[in-house]
């Protein structure tokens, strides 16, 4: 092995190299003192006997330098290299990639978490639309819309059209919610527990609300109902409505009784004037449905103004389990339109946050994506349940034969 001598002087080495490092060096000192070592020798004239070459051979046949002495052999070259790093404008171009990278993929991932809303917002339409299915079964009939929003759900008056309360309340045992259904139950159906009703429209229900609008949870109401429960300033709120028909307006076909007593009475007129298939004081057999069960809206999502999700607004400004009320009825007259921020008109049409399209469960208990651009004559065949006329996958409507 060659070590490079420190006098310059030495045939033998390399000329113009001025140090060496010993295998027994480990530190930058050791190698200096080594280097004013060997210059001291030089001095003393430790050269290379005559004849020898300048070179001596050393046991194991190893070359050795004979301008060195014994202890420093052998030696080896160390090549110092400096530590790799970054400079400033590699890291730049590091973190430009890295953000373009995450630009790319966050409109990704938003995309795609809102198609899981989306899924979960039809699942829960769909398990509505089974406990309609569950409960006509049981009762011979679709859920009553109840009477208006002055009246909440008592469960001591039934699931027909005595029963005060909305579509909403009366689903309640066939979605695993009975308890709650009977939390305010006292056993007499001519006088209602206004304290225990009133707990009740303050129990918040995740199936009712979209995951993509608000989080299940109570909301300020301005016109909470009084008629059968004590006013409360919150109670909780739902983002779907029922077909009340293609009628112009749902205020306009929402008479009822004014007491339970007037509701018991035998001469009492129940008004059925709607088309749909849940309105005011309804009962609609799934017989009475002769455009088709495929055919028929039965509960869709409902527009609503984003100004207005955490506080409230004409159309959804009472109670999830009130009567009667644009809040939980919506009309196939209108188009539908997706939530836009100021636009509070007076709302009764169908609509959602989604983008595109909107949610509805038909009355045989499939769900379909409503686009909102849809012909405003095929959306109110739709939504009528009686006009003779089906509607082709073409969209095309043709008449049943009688």
């Amino acid at each position: 092995m060659v070590i490079y001598c420190a006098t310059r002087k030495c045939r033998t080495c390399r000329p113009g190299i001025a140090g060496f490092v010993t295998t027994e060096s480990r530190s930058q000192g050791e190698a200096v003192r080594n280097v004013r070592e060997a210059r001291g020798d030089e001095r003393r004239s430790m050269l290379p006997a005559p004849g020898a070459g300048g070179r001596s051979e050393g046991e194991g046949g190893q070359k050795r330098s004979a301008c060195l002495p014994e202890r420093l052999q052998p030696a080896v070259a160390v090549v110092c290299r400096p530590h790799p790093a970054f400079t400033l404008v590699e890291l730049l171009v590091v973190i430009a990639i890295i953000g373009m990278l995450v630009g790319l993929l966050l409109p990704a991932v938003q995309q795609a978490r809102e198609a899981a809303r989306q899924m979960q917002c039809n699942n829960q339409l769909r398990q509505m639309a089974l406990a309609c299915a569950n409960l006509e079964s049981q009762q011979g009939h679709f859920p009553t819309a109840g009477w208006t929003y002055t009246w909440a759900g008592d469960p001591d008056r039934g699931l027909g059209k005595k029963q005060p309360g909305g579509w909403a309340f009366s689903l309640l045992p066939f979605l695993e919610q009975n308890a709650l259904f009977m939390l305010a139950s006292n056993g007499n159906p001519s006088t209602p527990d206004k304290a225990k009703i009133a707990e009740t429209s303050q129990t918040p229900l995740p199936i009712y609300n979209c995951p993509s609008r608000r989080t299940p949870k109570l909301y300020t109401t301005s016109s909470p109902p009084t008629s059968n429960a004590n006013s409360v300033s919150e109670n909780n709120r739902g983002d779907y409505a029922a077909n009340h028909g293609n009628m112009a307006s749902v205020d306009g076909y929402r008479s009822c009784p004014g007491s339970y007593t007037d509701a018991d009475k035998s001469t009492y007129q129940w008004p059925n004037q709607c088309n749909g298939t849940i309105y005011g004081c309804s009962e609609v057999r799934i017989s009475e449905i002769r455009d088709g069960t495929t055919n028929t809206y039965l509960i869709g999502e409902k527009y609503s103004d984003p100004n207005s999700y955490e506080t409230s607004c004409s159309g959804d400004d009472n109670g999830l389990f009130s009567g009667t009320d644009p809040d939980n009825s919506r009309t196939s007259a209108l188009k539908p339109l997706q939530d836009r921020p100021g636009y509070t008109t007076f709302p009764q049409f169908f609509g959602s946050c989604h983008a595109g399209t909107f949610g509805m469960a038909m009355c045989d208990a499939s769900v379909h994506r409503i686009p909102y651009g849809i012909d405003l004559e095929v959306h109110k065949l739709l939504g009528q349940r009686n006009d003779g006329k089906a509607v082709t996958d073409s969209g095309e409507s043709v008449r049943i034969p009688d």
